[in-house]
């Protein structure tokens, strides 16, 4: 029988060159987070009554669940003065209309008392003060927050009655697993970081891993992810974001370990999709993680039906399903987060650029996204793919 991890070598022989290529179905985990996901703003408004992090839950029958953003500087105001409220409330009420949670802690801002006490601290691309991920009262601090936050005891759900550890909830299906001190991700967007002078490569790496761990040690039960995009420090040699990927394969997503996602935030009707002629970008981290069995996580990079001009070329189909085919059929993501105007939209009658129906697109995939297909199916989905592979990049479902 050929399993997923095969149909992902496939699917990276085909990028290659060396056969047609076409759709590579993940695998749907036990439990894993899938489908189309509702996303929510990271922000509360203290001066209105409601939690706008909550006001992003849907329950339309095209939607699976929600992601919460929070901001670790929101949830620790103090050392060890931990407020989870918003996590609690958002798991009930996501529990109540029988969705699924998806978690996504932000490092972009530490609590003060953390910058205080790292040695060392670099300025990320937006100006903000972060210690680097190297620093060790940082990484000691963002342990304690996990460890705290997987043994916090959460009410009762409809999912779950009576009180238990959130580590243990059915509703919350993945965690953000992302180190302390990145620059919102496995990036470098103003050279900040391989530009400290303190940084090496041993350094990074070794401080991704360990940043990794602290999730994945205190959230075994559930899909933790990782934001990867690419680094390379022109250094000689294997680059950055290489060798992350070579020292987290072998921990993860094996029979008896905890699952590792890679995640990014930036799909669209063009990408991503992995770069040709030997480069290495995001789209090709991406595809060396799936074709070796490993999850792939996407978010947005917009709304389709609500964006900045800047961005009309990526997202000129007016559908989001251009961007979850393209991902689904280039990595075999299963997981694609959406924000609120464009399922409002669909949920309100609104058509792509080709007069489409949205809500009919998103509902064909979520329910495709969600399937468990049969073992002699994922034979067939690959050698489909062969065939129709040349749809693959080439056209648009309109």
């Amino acid at each position: 029988m050929l399993d997923f991890a095969m149909a992902g070598r496939i699917g990276i022989a085909a990028v290659a060159g060396l056969l047609p290529a076409g759709p590579v179905s993940a695998p749907l985990l036990a439990d894993a987070p899938a489908g189309i996901y509702a996303l929510s703003v990271a922000r509360d408004n203290p001066n209105t009554p409601q939690d706008e992090r909550l006001g992003g839950i849907r329950s339309y029958d095209f939607v699976s669940g929600f992601t919460l953003r929070v901001f670790w500087t929101d949830i620790e105001s103090g050392q060890g003065q931990y407020d989870f409220s918003v996590i609690d409330q958002a798991i009930g009420a996501a529990a109540a209309i029988g969705r699924g949670v998806n978690l996504e802690l932000l490092m972009g801002e530490e609590p003060q008392y953390v910058l205080n006490g790292s040695a060392a601290t670099y300025i990320d691309h937006r100006g903000g003060t972060n210690p680097v991920p190297w620093d060790q009262f940082a990484q000691q601090r963002h342990a304690a927050l996990y460890t705290a936050l997987a043994n916090h005891v959460i009410p009762g759900t409809a999912a779950a009655p009576g009180a238990h550890a959130l580590k243990h909830d059915p509703t919350l299906k993945s965690v953000d697993a992302s180190p302390v001190g990145l620059n919102y991700g496995v990036r470098d967007l103003n050279n900040g970081i391989r530009n400290h002078p303190d940084y090496t490569q041993q350094r990074y790496v070794d401080s991704i891993v360990k940043g990794v761990a602290a999730s994945a040690s205190e959230f075994s039960e559930d899909m933790n992810f990782l934001a990867f995009f690419a680094f390379h420090d022109a250094a000689p040699g294997a680059r950055v974001d290489q060798q992350i990927l070579q020292q987290l394969a072998p921990l993860y997503n094996h029979p008896g370990q905890t699952q590792l996602a890679m995640f990014i935030e930036n799909f669209s009707d063009d990408g991503p999709v992995p770069l040709p002629n030997g480069a290495v970008g995001p789209g090709n981290n991406l595809l060396t993680w799936s074709g070796a069995g490993g999850y792939t996580m996407m978010q947005a990079l917009d709304a389709w039906l609500q964006h900045a001009p800047d961005r009309d070329a990526q997202l000129d189909s007016l559908n989001p399903a251009t961007g979850i085919e393209l991902g689904y059929n280039t990595f075999g993501t299963r997981f694609f987060e959406l924000y609120a105007a464009d399922l409002d939209g669909a949920a309100n009658g609104a058509v792509d650029a080709s007069g489409q129906s949205i809500a009919d697109d998103l509902r064909h995939w979520n329910t495709l996204l969600t399937t468990v297909p049969e073992p002699g199916a994922i034979i067939a989905m690959v050698l489909v793919g062969m065939v129709l592979g040349s749809r693959r990049l080439g056209c648009r479902r309109r």
